[in-house]
């Protein structure tokens, strides 16, 4: 859910660089850009050595001399070994340390640099101290990873002449940094570099996004370049022990607007050499996941090539369906085959808490089996401050969200972000003074499916029910419960009108927060009872003032209510219909 700033497809002679001030939201969705002319035939750039230079002293006119015996070209050293792999136990994959043969539980954040776009490893941005500063804090609470943005602009990897050797250069410095307190990398890109290096011409029928994973040239001027790169460290004798992975997109997507994928007519044939009927739907189907899995086992091979100890991973944002999600989006994908077919060593989920979707219906897009036999990684989960408004909600969110994802078969977890002063709209692990690096530390928590040492109060509405005095039909009681602040109950009708919560057992209740939906603002009367299974109901609060959409209001009793079954929220007075965004009931079982 990073960075999906967009932009067209890296076709030859064609500008691509992003419009200047465009900046990266998380798993923001946005629109396809522009058509862009078609490319021309010319040939993709050589990736052959250049040849040594013949030139040689020039002896006497008269007396010429015996040209010298060229020296044999020292053999380029063998890659660094990577210290995690993958293995199958018990029938689901899992990472494991290849020196003790213990199970690695990947357990970090998401390091994001922005201006622009990222430009944590751009020569110029990179800043070694704060890097080291950062990763020695990491390794006091016991975190292992990192993931880390490619540039892909000139300045960054772009360029005609090949990768930068700076770049190389502050990529092998993390490496190392990372290595020497025990933490281990991802690298991942949205996008090819920019520049002449890693231009290529499409196939007929395929434009824009599209051209980078389903043409020829798009699938092997991607090989080429995760093959140049490789090299690159591999040259540097950078410690790819500490490279967790080459994760090949952030998100990987094709588009609808453009074809073959905006054609409902036709046929194409894409770089496996097959050819399908756009006009079956099926067929369309095929063409995405043949497409996907051809194209990421072409450039793992081209990765194993000079790096054959290497693991490969791939992200994603959730698909579309079955659960509706993503509405009007033009980036389209399907991620079953990825993780069925494809020879990816690991998969990188995304999902975030407070979204359009819950936990539940996010794996169901996915389509993620209940056992894999590649490990699963939540390679990125936040907490935006719009859904979460107070560090405490944005805490207890994503543990819970951690907790929950285990019984999915998740088997690493990575925050979005680590400190990103950039990204205002989420908190990052070091706000409020350290809430979230706290709550997530395994320090604090060794196991991520279990509370642990966290003292954190659990949000008794999950698994609740609810019912009211009345709902619309797109507004039913249900929403108030549902973790999702844009999902409301909505009596449909003024005052009075009743909303009442089931937790489906005895619990202690600390709080009762209320997140107000409300058009037009104004003064409000709210009655807030509780009582136990067979019991009465008690008024604990009456919450009388003027409110307004988006405002919380909070009931916290002098002394825990113990026994409490169901909570009753009526409202006597309000200018608006009855409606709530939000319920939210703190506390413990019993």
């Amino acid at each position: 859910m990073s960075s999906t700033a967009r932009r067209p497809s890296l076709l030859r002679r064609i500008a691509v660089g992003l419009p200047a001030g465009v900046l990266v939201f998380a798993c923001t969705a946005q629109p396809t850009p522009s058509p862009i002319s078609g490319p021309s035939a010319s040939a993709p750039p050589t990736d052959r050595p250049t040849a040594p230079s013949t030139d040689r002293p020039t002896g006497s006119a008269t007396s010429p001399t015996a040209p010298p015996t060229p020296t044999p070209p020292t053999p380029a050293p063998p890659p660094v070994a990577h210290r995690i792999g993958v293995r199958v136990a018990d029938g689901a994959g899992e990472l494991f340390d290849r020196e003790t043969g213990e199970r690695y539980v990947p357990r970090g954040a998401n390091l994001v640099r922005l201006d622009g776009y990222h430009v944590t490893l751009t020569p110029g941005y990179y800043d070694p101290d704060r890097i080291e500063a950062m990763l020695a804090r990491m390794e006091r609470d016991g975190y292992d990873v990192v993931r880390v943005f490619h540039d892909h602009r000139r300045g960054g990897l772009g360029g005609d002449a090949g990768l930068p050797g700076a770049y190389l250069d502050d990529v092998t410095d993390l490496l190392r940094r990372a290595k020497a307190h025990r933490i281990t990398v991802i690298l991942t890109q949205d996008w090819l570099p920019d520049g002449e290096a890693y231009a290529f011409s499409s196939d007929p029928g395929i434009e824009n996004v599209n051209s980078l994973y389903l043409s020829r040239g798009g699938v092997e001027a991607n090989a080429r370049f995760f093959r140049d790169f490789a090299a690159g460290l591999v040259a540097r004798r950078a410690p790819l022990d500490a490279l967790l992975a080459y994760e090949l997109r952030n998100e990987l997507h094709f588009t609808d607007r453009f074809p073959p994928f905006s054609l409902g007519s036709g046929k194409v044939t894409t770089a496996n050499g097959k050819t399908y009927d756009l006009s079956s739907a099926d067929e369309r189907t095929r063409l995405l996941q043949d497409g996907l899995v051809f194209w990421i086992d072409r450039v793992r091979q081209a990765i194993l090539a000079v790096d054959p100890t290497a693991l490969v991973a791939v992200g994603f944002f959730q698909p579309q369906g079955p659960n509706p999600s993503r509405i009007g989006d033009d980036r389209l994908i399907e991620t079953k085959a990825a993780i069925l077919r494809s020879s990816a060593d690991l998969i990188d989920l995304h999902g975030y808490p407070g979204g359009e979707l819950d936990l539940g219906q996010l794996v169901e897009n996915f389509k993620l089996p209940k056992v894999t036999q590649k490990p699963i990684l939540l390679g990125e989960f936040g907490a935006a401050r719009a859904y979460y408004p107070n560090a405490e909600d944005a805490v207890r969110a994503l543990v819970e969200w951690q907790i929950e994802s285990c019984g999915y078969g998740f088997d690493g977890w990575l925050a979005w972000t680590w400190d990103s002063a950039e990204q205002p709209e989420f908190w990052n692990a070091l706000d409020a003074d350290g809430a979230i690096e706290k709550a997530l530390s395994p320090a604090l928590r060794p196991d991520p499916c279990a509370l642990g040492g966290l003292d954190l109060a659990v949000e008794l509405t999950r698994g609740a029910t609810a019912r009211a005095s009345r709902a619309l039909g797109d507004g039913p009681a249900a929403n108030a419960i549902d973790g999702k602040a844009d999902m409301i109950w909505n009596a449909g009708a003024g005052p009075a009108q009743w909303l009442e919560i089931d937790l489906r057992g005895a619990r202690t209740v600390d709080e009762i927060r209320l997140l107000v939906s409300q058009y037009p603002a104004g003064a409000t009367t709210h009655v807030v009872s509780v009582r136990a299974a067979g019991g009465s109901w008690r008024k604990v609060a009456t919450l009388s003032g003027r409110t307004t959409d988006g405002q919380w209001l909070d009931v916290r009793p002098a002394e825990a209510l113990a026994g409490i079954r169901y909570i009753r929220i009526e409202t006597a007075a309000s200018p608006s219909w009855v409606a709530w965004r939000e319920v939210s009931v703190l506390g413990s079982g019993e």
